[in-house]
């Protein structure tokens, strides 16, 4: 499969302004031509670039759901706006230092009226958006997420009028950042009496979910996730950040098998009522 991921104009970033001061990966704040400040995320963190990978790759198929997520895309870093001498030196909070290099990196617009919701806030219907916890649920059977907690469900209450929820951070999808193809090969689900999707009970952010209603709307969007769509969608990661042909097509693979495979599978687990109640 042909990438053509460097062959687009991406915006410039022309200043950073920090960083974002939590999330494993050193998120940084840059302020972006066009598009005002953005969260930024580098292919030299310990997550490597195949996390960056994962999160064009998971907001376009997003996008084909309908789930809200803030703006974002592949943003290039000029030495120049990087602070020290053409890089940018960061240490984690247990110590160990990275190099964050010039290049093309994966921003997201910042939010900055946005807050993390509490489980609490996503028991209510309140919300303008609540039935869109289903879609989030399809989304991560479709990536192989897990990376979504009670502690921390990687979502945010954006303030627009009535607060809605909004996607964020799909950099572990197809099981982390250090995937391989080996990894790609299983698109299997999580087994009918396991909790879904994400290895322990969330009942607590899924109480709003109506299983016979909500996610008829997003299963019925999986026939728009043609081989030829994803072929797209995965063209577009940059060849800078190493993904091979093979491993594009492996991509590819994945998302169409579970996309086939997923309307069958949930209609099991919505038999099963377990996880909303």
């Amino acid at each position: 499969m042909a990438a053509q991921g460097d062959e687009m104009n991406y915006p410039k970033a022309i200043a950073h302004k920090g960083p974002v001061g939590y999330g494993a990966t050193l998120p940084q704040i840059f302020s972006v031509e066009g598009l005002g400040d953005c969260l930024v995320k580098f292919a030299q963190s310990d997550h490597g670039p195949k996390a960056l990978a994962n999160e064009l790759i998971g907001f376009q198929v997003a996008d084909v759901l309908g789930l809200e997520h803030p703006e974002c895309g592949v943003v290039e870093i000029e030495a120049e706006v990087l602070p020290d001498d053409g890089k940018l030196e960061v240490t984690s909070p247990s110590g160990d230092r990275f190099t964050f290099l010039p290049g093309l990196a994966f921003y997201s617009r910042w939010l900055p009226s946005a807050q993390h919701p509490t489980p609490d806030d996503l028991n209510t219907l309140e919300l303008a958006n609540p039935r869109m916890l289903a879609g989030v649920v399809v989304l991560d059977l479709l990536l192989g997420n897990w990376d979504r907690t009670a502690a921390n469900p990687n979502l945010l209450l954006e303030r627009r009028g009535q607060r809605r929820l909004v996607v964020i951070d799909l950099g572990l999808a197809f099981g982390g950042g250090l995937w391989e193809l080996g990894n790609l090969r299983d698109t299997s689900f999580p087994p009918l009496y396991d909790p879904l999707p994400y290895g322990e009970d969330l009942d607590r952010l899924l109480r709003t979910v109506n299983p016979a209603t909500d996610f008829s709307s997003y299963l019925g969007k999986m026939s728009e996730l043609s081989r030829p769509r994803l072929e797209s969608i995965v063209g577009t990661i940059p060849l800078e950040w190493g993904i091979s042909s093979r491993e594009r097509e492996a991509l590819v693979d994945y998302v169409c098998t579970k996309a086939r495979n997923l309307p069958a599978y949930l209609e099991q687990r919505l038999q099963k009522q377990e996880w909303w109640r």
